[in-house]
């Protein structure tokens, strides 16, 4: 099972970055907007035969900062860039269901938005690929942002699949 990071302070647990989210909302008194954001990426490495999942979560305090946690997990090497894309965003969808079950009353404020990141845009080879990827996640009431502007996935997790 993989583990949550927190970059700089290790690792953690699931139900300790909720906790995290929740408190920083509620602390705030709704003096600031945040923004959570989900995304995976992966890269394959071919000479170990794996390919590196990454999903990043990532709590905005638009203003003020961000904080952002990984969890990593390699699997066997996925075999075409469809498979890759469609299991980053399995694993995404997973932890969005996780994400709102925990914290869905914080989703229904205001002065929070929920976003999942997905690795696909509109140049190059996964171009093809994004109506089928977002439509998953909009059929179930998310909104969904794709590359260059899905930091989660292309930026953060991206840093740390390599």
């Amino acid at each position: 099972m993989a583990t949550w990071k927190h970059p700089n302070k290790g690792d953690t647990s699931f139900s300790a970055i909720c906790a995290f989210i929740r408190d920083k909302v509620n602390q705030d008194n709704g003096k600031h907007t945040f923004r959570i954001y989900l995304g995976t990426d992966s890269q394959s490495h071919g000479n170990s035969g794996v390919t590196r999942y990454v999903t990043a979560l990532i709590l905005h305090t638009v203003g003020k900062g961000a904080n952002f946690f990984i969890k990593k997990m390699d699997e066997p090497l996925a075999p075409s860039l469809r498979q890759k894309i469609w299991r980053e965003s399995v694993l995404t969808f997973e932890q969005a269901i996780e994400l709102d079950h925990e914290l869905s009353d914080l989703f229904n404020l205001s002065n929070v938005e929920f976003q999942i990141h997905v690795d696909c845009g509109m140049n190059g080879p996964t171009k093809d690929l994004i109506k089928e990827v977002t439509s998953m996640f909009i059929s179930a009431g998310y909104d969904v942002v794709t590359k260059p502007d899905s930091v989660a996935a292309s930026s953060a997790a991206d840093r740390f699949s390599k």
